[in-house]
C-alpha cells in the first residue's frame, strides 16, 4: 500500500495509482476505502470505463447493489463493448431478483466476448440459473 501512496504523494493527479490502490484495498478486504480511491481516480480521469467498472465490484463487495449498477452502466456508457462491465452488471441485477434485465445483460455479454474463458463460462452457467428461475416463479413453483 505504502508504494501507492508514495505514487500518488509524488504525483496526485495519477489516476491509475488512485485505481491501483483501489485494487490493493479490495484484495485486503476494505472496499469502503477502495471506493474512495475510485472516486479520487474517477475525479482525474473520469473516461475510463475499468475505473468504473472496478468501483462497481468494490459498491457489490459492500452488497450496495443499486450503486454497482450504476457505476457498471458508467463503465459500459464510456465503453459498449466492455463485456466484463456487462457480466458485472448481470451479476448485480440478479442479486436484485431482476431476472430479465439480468439474461439481457448476460446476452449482451456473452456476444461481445464470445471466446472469453472464465467471463464466458461464469455468464453461461449464469444465464442457465436465471433462466430457470425466470421459469420456476412464472410457474409458481417459487
Amino acid at each position: 500500500m505504502n508504494a501507492y501512496d508514495n505514487e500518488i504523494a509524488i504525483s496526485p493527479q495519477n489516476s491509475l495509482a488512485w485505481n491501483n490502490k483501489g485494487l490493493a484495498l479490495v484484495k485486503l478486504n476494505k472496499s469502503d476505502q477502495a471506493v474512495q480511491a475510485y472516486d479520487e481516480a474517477i475525479k482525474i480521469n473520469p473516461k475510463d470505463s475499468d475505473i468504473w467498472n472496478n468501483k462497481g465490484n468494490a459498491l457489490f463487495n459492500l452488497n450496495k447493489y443499486d450503486e454497482a449498477i450504476i457505476a457498471y452502466e458508467k463503465a459500459i456508457e464510456i465503453n459498449p463493448n466492455d463485456s466484463e462491465a456487462l457480466h458485472n452488471k448481470a451479476v448485480t441485477l440478479n442479486k436484485l431478483n431482476k431476472s430479465d434485465e439480468a439474461i439481457k445483460a448476460a446476452e449482451e455479454a456473452i456476444k461481445l466476448n464470445p471466446q472469453g474463458s472464465i467471463a464466458r463460462e461464469n455468464i453461461e452457467n449464469d444465464l442457465q440459473k436465471l433462466i430457470m428461475i425466470k421459469f420456476f416463479l412464472k410457474c409458481g413453483i417459487i
